[in-house]
């Protein structure tokens, strides 16, 4: 991890963004080294009539995997998780945070 100045205490990256932030998170994403050592969060307000293809459209300028999660899926290092829409106004992004030590992967 040193190679990207983070040290052991980070466990993972989040960001979060309005729909305006859409092109400034590509530029993030298209800078990132496909080896980057930590999971990516994010989560984006998305405008009432783009609903889908959010995925589609990061992937395009990013190295690392960029994934919408299904339920208890497990996060693994160099993947960027964008928040599913809910179909709501709300964002929500729960994540269950074991007691015990996680293995990142």
């Amino acid at each position: 991890m040193d190679k990207y100045n983070l040290n052991n205490s980070y466990k993972a990256v989040v960001i979060g963004g309005s729909a305006g932030s859409f092109q400034g998170i590509v530029k993030i994403l298209a800078q990132l080294p496909k080896t980057f050592p930590l999971p990516i969060i994010m989560c984006m307000h998305r405008l009432k009539h783009v609903r889908n293809g959010f995925v589609e459209a990061l992937s395009i300028k990013s190295v690392v995997q960029v994934v919408e999660p299904v339920d208890k899926e497990s996060i693994k290092k160099g993947v960027v998780y964008l928040a599913p829409y809910i179909g709501t106004n709300s964002l929500e992004f729960y994540f269950r945070v074991p007691t015990e030590t996680v293995d990142w992967e």
